[in-house]
């Protein structure tokens, strides 16, 4: 048995759980703390965070990690929402905290937090049922809205909306003087949701909603609510329009007043919610980061086996930006079934690994998505469309990363003077080699018509790679163009590939 805890600076609250963590079974919570730090509204009040908040921030952390430490815990992790970097002296508190406690706080993207939650979610031994039907899951932060859409147990989509709760009580303040303040709350927040629901929903309600669990927001626990915290839907919404009837705004800047002033605008993000994506049921389990992190802590030691396959979440994601962006499917199956075996075949010499190859598949699903743009400047279309794209289970670096390998499948490498900013000299060079494979891939089926049948790769005794394959159709296009596309592969792995046709006749 091991025992972790983990120590999250949000937006509004520093909070510590302590977990028991027993191989091949569920993780158990033995110990959650709370500490009211009002974060994010110094911030925006003050554009940094100001020595008092910042010593009530390591005095708590200096208490929660003595806390954790009476539970003998095996590893102990303290991490910050993505709100701090909004402050001017983020690197400064990142600092402070290190010396003045010794402990690294790491500062989470609003990319890896959502992940760690979904990851959390997936681990839950009911959401494989719960998502086979059209399923919408919400996480409601202090800054953002994440919504994902679930279709046939496959993640389709994911994106978030600048409206997160404490965003939501600085308007509400700006309105107090109004009569019809929620109302125009609401307003505003049907306009928002009512976009993803327009352009990623298609206007067809989802079944379920999934709600991660948010201590500012206890769920109705009332007769219409059912087993395992699922609840009937209007009953949901009732009870929400009636608890924000019983909320006033109040301009006090006591710690409780500020406390209910965030309760309100939950739940008004939440009535918006219901309002403008309505569904028949609503499944709220008490999911927070810090199950996201304490899984994430178990996978990676090998403690636990995941329920679900996150790769494929990530695939599934992008085929659905490339169906969006009209990219051409047949193509894209076989360029991604030639970078694999490129990748396999090549495994002894480009020492890269399995998230590596994942990286490579994303690539080839993506490549082309900026034509629907603009053809004639489909490298730099393709690149801000994967910059931009929120694809949950990749980092920022990993997308920047694919985005790089896709422009640079049509433009000429920069050196690394160029890039230093963004990548060490180990992700470059992975660049160019993704990118190499990349190319010597596409250039098999140049003509979009998958030509290249029974395609087999293997290096031989003269060095080379040998790409043997059936042909039923002339490949002369292809083979004109090939070594003029492989250039970069023998830079990158100094290894020559070759072309083998055998022609086959048609049946």
């Amino acid at each position: 048995m091991k025992v972790f805890a983990s120590i999250y600076v949000g937006t509004y609250a520093i909070t510590l759980k302590v977990f028991e963590v027993v191989k091949n079974k569920r993780l158990k919570q033995i110990d959650h703390v709370r500490a009211h730090v009002d974060l994010l509204a110094d911030i925006q009040k003050n554009g940094r965070v100001t020595a008092d908040i910042l010593h009530r921030i390591i005095k708590t952390i200096k208490d929660f990690n003595d806390t954790a430490m009476m539970y003998r815990a095996d590893e102990i992790r303290v991490c910050a929402g993505s709100s701090l970097t909004e402050a001017e002296n983020c690197l400064f508190v990142v600092d402070q905290v290190k010396i003045q406690t010794g402990i690294d706080m790491e500062i989470m993207n609003n990319a890896k937090q959502r992940y760690l939650i979904y990851e959390a979610l997936a681990s839950l031994p009911d959401f494989e049922d719960t998502i086979r039907e059209r399923t919408v899951m919400v996480d409601i932060g202090g800054s953002i809205i994440q919504l994902s859409l679930f279709s046939d147990g496959k993640l389709i989509n994911s994106q978030h909306i600048s409206y997160g709760s404490m965003k939501v009580a600085n308007n509400l303040k700006l309105l107090d003087s109004k009569s019809d303040f929620r109302e125009q709350m609401l307003e505003m927040l049907h306009k928002e949701i009512g976009l993803f629901y327009n352009m990623y929903l298609n206007q067809i309600p989802p079944r379920k909603l999934v709600i991660v669990h948010n201590q500012l927001m206890d769920a109705p626990r009332n007769k219409a609510a059912k087993k395992n915290d699922r609840y009937n839907g209007k009953e949901f919404l009732k009870f929400i329009k009636q608890s924000v009837k019983s909320y006033y705004y109040n301009v006090s800047e006591e710690d409780n007043t500020q406390f209910d002033n965030l309760r309100l605008s939950m739940l008004l993000l939440y009535q918006s919610l219901m309002e403008r994506i309505p569904v028949e049921e609503v499944y709220a389990p008490f999911i927070s980061v810090h199950e996201g992190i304490a899984y994430h802590y178990a996978y990676k030691n090998k403690l636990l086996k995941p329920l679900r396959d996150m790769d494929k979440d990530i695939l599934t994601q992008c085929w659905a930006i490339a169906e969006r962006y009209a990219s051409y499917r047949p193509h894209l199956q076989i360029l991604e079934k030639h970078s694999m075996q490129l990748f396999d075949a090549m495994k002894k010499r480009h020492g890269l690994n399995d998230r590596d190859r994942l990286l490579l598949r994303v690539c080839a699903i993506l490549h082309d998505c900026g034509k629907y743009i603009s053809i004639a400047e489909a490298a730099q279309c393709t690149y801000t469309i994967i910059r931009t794209a929120e694809i949950l289970g990749l980092s920022e670096k990993e997308r920047l990363l694919v985005a790089k390998v896709v422009f640079y499948h049509r433009k000429p490498f920069l050196p690394y003077e160029d890039e230093k900013d963004n990548f060490t000299p180990e992700e470059y060079f992975k660049i160019i080699k993704l990118t190499a494979m990349l190319r010597v891939a596409n250039a098999l089926d140049k003509s979009h018509k998958q030509k290249a049948k029974n395609v087999k790769m293997s290096i031989n005794a003269k060095n080379e790679l040998v790409i043997c394959v059936d042909a039923q159709d002339s490949l002369t296009l292809e083979r004109g163009l090939f070594e003029d596309k492989t250039k970069a592969f023998v830079d990158a792995f100094d290894i020559k590939p070759i072309i083998r046709e055998t022609r086959v006749s048609q049946q």
